[in-house]
């Protein structure tokens, strides 16, 4: 039985960028956890780690904010998606499924987190107030402030769909549990969460450019000014 644990992996882009800056860089975010390229310790361990040549070491679990910042270091925005699909694929090819099912993971997030902050946006939010709101938000509560903020006012899970939907729940939960190192998956249901993940985020993204004109990855727009008005009770 294979299950997951995390292989060496150092994506070769980032590889070519300084490393020891990023790592710094890293550090400077995290005030003073210490990030380590090279292997990781297995999962069965007990030890917190980290996809794509991070491990984190840590006296207590990763917060959802530090998990945010390590990824958001390794796939920024400016990547755009077409790259970072392609860089999931490749965790996937080399057999990296557990990296590749927490990074689809984050990337789901993501674009949810950056919709939402579009749509605050043009609702009248500033792009600080829409920061404020969703800049750290995790999964369960994206899913609970979609019907708020989205035009449509539908929930997250018809919007995407029941037959997509269907297996998001299941690969939070797992991308969690590997993250804070309660447990390890076969490879083989990583490479299978992994790949419903990714089948997601694509009906997503063209769900939302034909309803917003915004697939979650492009610019967000600017307010400076709010737009909201005051009604007195």
């Amino acid at each position: 039985m294979h299950c997951a644990s995390f292989k060496p992996f150092w994506p070769p882009a980032i590889a070519q960028q300084a490393p020891q800056a990023i790592t710094l860089a890293a550090l400077r975010r995290f005030r003073g956890t210490a990030l380590f390229r090279g292997p990781r310790p297995s999962s069965s361990q007990g030890a917190p780690f980290w996809p794509s040549g991070l491990t984190i070491r840590r006296s207590r679990p990763p917060s959802a904010s530090a998990e945010l910042k390590a990824l958001e270091l390794m796939y920024p925005v400016s990547l755009g998606f077409a790259e970072a699909e392609r860089r999931m694929a490749a965790l996937s090819a080399n057999g990296h499924h557990a990296e590749a099912l927490i990074t689809s993971v984050f990337t789901l997030e993501k674009t949810l987190r950056r919709s939402l902050r579009c749509c605050a946006v043009r609702r009248g939010f500033t792009s600080k107030q829409a920061e404020k709101l969703f800049g750290n938000m995790g999964f369960k509560n994206l899913q609970e402030m979609w019907p708020v903020f989205f035009p449509s006012n539908e929930s997250l899970s018809t919007y995407i769909g029941h037959s997509n939907w269907q297996h998001v729940p299941a690969a939070v939960t797992m991308r969690n549990k590997l993250v804070h190192g309660e447990r390890v998956y076969n490879l083989s249901e990583c490479q299978e969460k992994a790949e419903q993940v990714l089948i997601t985020l694509r009906a997503l993204q063209a769900r939302l450019k034909q309803d917003i004109g915004f697939d979650g990855w492009s610019r967000i727009p600017v307010r400076i000014k709010p737009a909201l008005a005051w009604h007195s009770a």
